[in-house]
């Protein structure tokens, strides 16, 4: 559906993901990406180093768009600007046109 609308799906919040027993993150990416998945959130305020690098590194296996969230929600969580987020947390601006020229490939198919 999100496709269909002209938008890419993207994995929000990969660590919060709830595995199967044995199951790890980049079985649920693979299995996600064979049915449409465009993009994986890599930069969030809860992540570790860590694994920021490892969801970059599926991003680039799997050939998805990395993206970043602040968790801004407006006057909801009226402490949190967009695309800043908590803490050092910094969305880089590539990640945004990644979505934009993917968004844009699918709209020209």
């Amino acid at each position: 559906m999100i496709r269909d609308a002209g938008g890419v799906a993207v994995l929000a919040h990969p660590k919060l993901v709830h595995l199967a027993e044995g199951e790890t993150i980049e079985d649920v990416v693979k299995g996600l990406k064979s049915a449409g998945l465009g993009g994986i959130e890599c930069v969030y305020s809860l992540h570790t180093p860590e694994e920021t690098t490892h969801y970059l590194d599926l991003a680039k296996k799997y050939d998805l768009v990395p993206t970043g969230g602040s968790d801004f929600h407006g006057g909801n969580k009226p402490e949190i600007d967009m695309g800043t987020g908590l803490g050092s947390l910094a969305v880089p601006l590539e990640f945004a046109d990644g979505l934009e020229q993917l968004a844009e490939s699918a709209a020209s198919k």
